[in-house]
This record gives C-alpha cells, structure tokens and sequence, in this order.
C-alpha cells in the first residue's frame, strides 16, 4: 500500500497542475485503498473541493461465509474550483416506483403527504450510489477480458455530467481504453495514457474498429 501510495501521489500532482480551473476528477478505487487516497487528494484538491464519494455497487462474484461481500467499489468526485461543470440534465435517470398523476392542463405530478410536486424532467439525477450500472461480468459483448475493463454506461455518465462538447478527457491510467471510446463517442478530445504496450495495442485496435479511419498519434 505504502508503495501504491508513493507512485500515486506525484500522479495526482500532475493531474492537479493540468486540470483547468473549472476540470473536475473522479478517481476509481476499491475499499481497500479509498480512504488513504480520500487524504491525498483532500490534500492535493482541497476539502472544500471535494464534491462526491460515489458508490458503485453492484452483484455477481464470489460470497463469504467470514464476512459481509464486498459488493462495491469507490468513486471520488474532486473539481479544482468553485466553478465547474456539471451536466445534470445530461444523466438523467428514469424516477423508480413512482406513481404519477395528471392535471386539467396535461401537467403530471405526483402527491406527497398530499401536496402536488409537479415534474421539471422526465426523470431525476442519480444519488451517490450507482446500482443500475452492471460490472462485465458475464457474456457481454463489450468484454474484452482485460483484467481492469469498466462498462462503458460507467465512463458515459461521467464523461456527460463533467464535460461538454469538445472538452479534453484524460485518463492517465487508460487500460483497454474505456475512456477514450466513450469520449470519442460524446464528441470530446481526449488524451489517454498508459505505460502498458499490451494495454496501447488493445486500445488502438479497439479505437480503429470503433471509429474507422480515426488518426491515432502514440507517444
């Protein structure tokens, strides 16, 4: 861990130095790492910029009869300012067990303790637990088999709510190139990093076959 945490610090420094004033950060780790990493970056970010501890949880895998399962992995939201976006309208998702009514004008509602909350949006912004996400556990097409791959829904309700059109996504830690897909998919630039040539490979072949004909310049 102690070794984990040296290679990971001067990396979020970086990050820091590039993010620009209005950049946000989201930093996936499991529960074993979260809360030394939580220090760091309330270093590094500041505490007032931290904005989110986002639960992904989720089923599938192994169970033990010695503890509870470990079900969930961490998600840190930080934003370098006060300023940053934030696209709530853009990750909408669908209101769950909900009945709703509708007035003489068309307007739907729905009653609580017998007051009227009419509807702004066909939906609601996600709490900070994601249990409607699925791991890619299993056949799913997207499986590419490498070992850290993340389910592309995971990266596209990122990449909505904290960028807009044309905006730089970095990944620093790019693997099978999740990131890159889904921001080239969003209309987004992108940059993604990775010190592993199998990872590089993968990902420049997973990018061609996405987006034939796309020009990739490696480093």
């Amino acid at each position: 861990m102690a070794a984990y945490l040296v290679m990971m610090t001067p990396r979020l420094l970086e990050i820091y130095r590039v993010l620009k004033t209005s950049g946000s950060l989201y930093l996936h780790c499991d529960p074993i790492s979260s809360h030394y990493l939580k220090i760091i970056l309330d270093r590094i970010f500041g505490v007032r910029h931290f904005r989110n501890e986002i639960t992904w949880s989720y089923k599938g895998g192994g169970r033990s009869n010695k503890h509870f399962a470990r079900k969930h992995d961490t998600i840190f939201f930080y934003t370098k300012s006060d300023t940053w976006t934030f696209n709530y309208q853009d990750i909408m998702v669908d209101r769950t067990n909900q009945t709703y009514f509708t007035d003489e004008n068309g307007d739907r509602y729905w009653l609580k303790y017998g007051k009227r909350y009419y509807l702004k949006h066909e939906g609601k912004v996600p709490e900070d637990w994601w249990a409607d996400i699925d791991p890619l556990h299993g056949p799913y097409n997207e499986r590419l088999g490498y070992p850290t791959q993340k389910p592309m829904a995971l990266l596209d309700r990122i990449i909505r709510a904290s960028s807009s059109e044309g905006d730089i996504v970095l990944d620093p830690f790019c693997g099978c190139g999740t990131t890159l897909v889904a921001a080239e998919q969003l209309g987004r630039k992108w940059i993604g990093i990775d010190i592993s040539t199998d990872a590089i490979e993968i990902t420049e072949k997973r990018l061609g076959e996405a987006f034939p004909g796309i020009k990739l310049e490696t480093r």
